[in-house]
């Protein structure tokens, strides 16, 4: 499935005139970064050359922020991925690259140090970053390509729309921490800036596969038990999660999607933050009045009284992109997702700014009260831990969240909004 497979299946148009002032960013970290020949390369094949050769990502560099020499085997990837699907399906709308941290491997660059570059209160919030977890600068001058300035604090203006594809274990880190930056995404909303995050590609299970002991360690890799193990940003109820899909193996584009079967779509229930109003208000009670999963406590929260996750899903796997200058089919991850929903809210947030009205900011509200918008997904799993996961049914599900959204049903919604 190539870029004009997607624009088609979520009926995206093309080639829509910028509006003036809007903007689209995508955040990446050090090592991976993407490689302007496999842009090229996929530009040249999948927009007809319709985007001319060259064309980049606005470079908006954080803490030392680079592009890995071609070596760097495993880093281009999944940045050339984002970017090649992003790019395609918005120009010529310019899209920003926010390339986050240098190349000092112990101390790696998180969101609260791209916070940081977007919005310089952060910096020192509640005390600033945690120099357990966060990368401190200046990093030791000594250190090969270490970044030796002051930590880079409003930097840069935030873009109108941001997707990430990163995320990682919710108890990764303290309540505290997450507590503070879930709380910089709301204030991101209320600023009018959408954020979007990948919810993960290891259904229930954490990042490389583990779960969660009684004791609250981590299982080995892949070890087949334990405890679910949910992703943050994706248990923030500030932003929006997006889960991942696919189509039945052999069938054509237009199939209706079932659940992401190369790789599990992230989803399932937070263990620390509450059900926000937005879902609580709606009444979305089908989930567990109707689709029990039959799970006791010892596997996940299932109090009915927590931020579920994801909230949509898209297309993200059999997808066709370049990397170290061939081009590839049947690849994807579930990040790709937020950036597809990242392209159609960027046309969208066009749309409203021509009209003199401005971005849509925070969406989860208009999306679960407007679930028309979507195509339900009511097949597969998100399998982990050793069980099946969830299931994909009827209505909202912790596998892809409402479904996957039109592109004309979304603008019809948004553009009658104030």
């Amino acid at each position: 499935m190539g870029m004009g497979d997607t624009a088609h299946k979520y009926d995206i148009p093309k080639n829509v005139k910028p509006a003036e002032g809007n903007s689209y960013g995508i955040v990446e970290f050090a090592p991976y970064s993407y490689n302007q020949d496999d842009l090229n390369g996929f530009f040249a094949v999948y927009s007809g050359n319709k985007i001319p050769n060259g064309t980049a990502p606005i470079f908006n560099g954080i803490d030392g922020g680079y592009l890995s020499p071609e070596s760097g085997s495993g880093t281009r990837g999944e940045s050339n991925l984002d970017l090649c699907y992003a790019m395609a399906l918005t120009y010529p709308q310019n899209v920003t690259l926010y390339q986050v941290g240098d190349s000092v491997a112990w101390q790696p660059a998180t969101n609260n140090n791209f916070l940081d570059a977007i919005d310089g209160s952060y910096c020192t919030t509640d005390g600033g970053d945690d120099p357990v977890w966060d990368a401190i600068y200046p990093h030791d001058a000594s250190t090969p390509g270490a970044y030796t300035g002051q930590p880079m604090c409003s930097a840069y203006n935030a873009t109108k729309l941001i997707s990430v594809s990163y995320g990682s274990n919710e108890d990764a880190k303290p309540a505290g921490y997450r507590a503070r930056e879930c709380a910089e995404y709301m204030k991101l909303g209320l600023m009018g800036v959408t954020v979007l995050f990948s919810s993960g590609d290891t259904g229930v299970a954490g990042i490389r596969s583990q779960c969660v002991n009684p004791d609250g360690s981590y299982t080995p890799v892949a070890a087949g038990y334990g405890r679910f193990n949910p992703m943050f940003p994706g248990t923030c109820p500030w932003i929006t999660s997006v889960g991942g899909t696919g189509l039945p193996a052999g069938q054509p584009v237009g199939t209706r999607e079932v659940a992401s079967y190369n790789f599990g779509s992230g989803g399932g229930f937070s263990n620390l933050f509450g059900l926000p109003s937005y879902i609580s208000s709606r009444g979305h009670p089908g989930y567990y009045a109707d689709h029990d999963p039959g799970y006791e406590a010892s596997r996940y929260n299932n109090t009915q009284q927590v931020r579920r996750y994801p909230d949509v899903a898209l297309r993200v796997a059999g997808l066709h992109h370049r990397h170290r200058r061939r081009l590839h089919g049947l690849l994807g991850h579930v990040g790709v997702g937020a950036h597809t929903l990242g392209a159609m809210v960027a046309l969208i947030n066009g749309e409203r700014m021509r009209a003199g009205k401005g971005p849509v900011g925070f969406i989860n509200p208009v999306l679960y009260a407007h679930p028309d918008m979507f195509e339900d997904v009511v097949e597969g799993k998100n399998p982990g831990c050793g069980t099946q996961g969830f299931n994909a049914v009827k209505g909202w599900d912790p596998v892809t969240g409402l479904g996957s959204p039109n592109y004309e049903r979304m603008k019809r919604v948004f553009m009658a909004l104030p």
